[in-house]
C-alpha cells in the first residue's frame, strides 16, 4: 500500500434519500474491473479497509472544507479567458484569490484562466492560488496541461 498512489474523490449531492443515492454510486462504482476503489457516506462505507480509511477521511475534509480541489463548482462556467480578480470573486463561489509568496491579490489585478481554475478548500474557504505572469497578470498556480516531469508525482 504504500507504493500505491490515491486518488479521492469526494461529491456534494443536493438529492433526496441518501440510501438510494448510496445503492446507485455503489452499483455503478463497483462493477467490472480495474482499480480497487472505495466509498464511505455518512454510516455507510464499501471497500477494503485502507482505502475505506482514505475515503472517509476526503468525506470528512470535504465536508469541513478543510481541503481538497474544487473542478465543478458554481460560477466555474464564468472563469474563462481574462478577468479581474474582482470579476472572478464576484462571478463565482471562490472566496478568496492569492498570489504565491505575496499575499491576497489585489481585486483590480488581472487573472489570466487558460480556462483551468482549480481552487482549494482551505480554512473554509475556496481559495484560489494564483502566481505573477508576464505584463504583471496572475495565473492560476495549477497549470491545465503540466510537463510529463511533473504530471505523475506521487
Amino acid at each position: 500500500m504504500a507504493d500505491q498512489r490515491l486518488s479521492c474523490l469526494s461529491v456534494q449531492l443536493r438529492l433526496g434519500d441518501s440510501d438510494s443515492i448510496w445503492r446507485l454510486l455503489v452499483e455503478a462504482l463497483t462493477s467490472g474491473e480495474g482499480a480497487a476503489i472505495a466509498l464511505s457516506m455518512g454510516d455507510h462505507h464499501v471497500g477494503p479497509d485502507d482505502l475505506r480509511a482514505a475515503a472517509a477521511a476526503a468525506a470528512r475534509a470535504h465536508a469541513a472544507r478543510s481541503s481538497g480541489r474544487a473542478v465543478h463548482f458554481p460560477g466555474v462556467s464564468n472563469l474563462v479567458g481574462t478577468i479581474s480578480v474582482h470579476q472572478l470573486l464576484a462571478g463565482s463561489s471562490i472566496d478568496r484569490a492569492r498570489v504565491l509568496a505575496v499575499g491576497d491579490a489585489d481585486p483590480e489585478m488581472v487573472v489570466v484562466t487558460r480556462d483551468h481554475v482549480r481552487p482549494l478548500w482551505s480554512g473554509g474557504q475556496l481559495v484560489l492560488s494564483t502566481q505573477t505572469a508576464v505584463g504583471g497578470t496572475l495565473v492560476p498556480f495549477e497549470t491545465p496541461d503540466p510537463s510529463p516531469c511533473c504530471a505523475d508525482h506521487r
